[in-house]
């Protein structure tokens, strides 16, 4: 069957502690057709070096010119995705080994935008965290009238369409909130 390629943003300043976790966890990942977007936004810790130890030709490492905002950077690694879906992982976060294959299938089934649960970790302790208050139930959509209420979607949970996500884009001024005005905008 066609397993399109899917490009992950990854957006990085000075994210060296999780920085090796967070890829590998891409690595693990049991959908293999992949690309990394990763985009070194003028770290000054050892990021970079981090990601250049990959030997794997799918991880395209671009660093800007200057420190920028957030949205901003991601929008450089956007015009730089390849694949019909894109999906974002932040340096410090992880992702289970089939969240990528669960996504796709949707994604596949004529959905523009996937999202899914995640869960806050630290070293200390493990928190499951739903966006809704049914921790057993995720919505199967998200209204504007929802997004005015709450933010349920966590961006490092979302794959997108590439063509929508090209033609709505985040707001480059934002440093926080960029995911959610785009959501309310989409």
């Amino acid at each position: 069957k066609h397993k399109p390629l899917i490009s992950i943003i990854v957006n990085c300043y000075n994210g060296e502690q999780y920085l090796k976790e967070a890829i590998d966890s891409i690595h693990a990942q049991t959908y293999n057709n992949w690309e990394i977007i990763f985009v070194d936004n003028c770290s000054t810790d050892s990021s970079a070096e981090i990601v250049k130890s990959y030997e794997d030709e799918r991880i395209k490492y671009h660093k800007t010119k200057k420190n920028i905002p957030l949205y901003a950077a991601r929008n450089i690694a956007i015009d730089e995705c390849n694949g019909q879906y894109i999906g974002f992982l932040d340096c410090d976060d992880i992702w289970i080994e089939d969240k990528l294959e669960k996504q796709i299938i949707l994604a596949m089934d004529g959905h523009d935008i996937v999202f899914g649960r995640y869960q806050i970790f630290s070293l200390d302790f493990i928190m499951p965290l739903q966006p809704v208050r049914n921790l057993d139930k995720l919505p199967e959509t998200c209204t504007t009238n929802d997004l005015l209420k709450s933010n349920p979607i966590s961006i490092g949970c979302v794959m997108i369409k590439n063509t929508v996500l090209r033609k709505y884009r985040f707001n480059p001024y934002y440093q926080l909130l960029g995911d959610y005005d785009l959501w309310v905008r989409l």
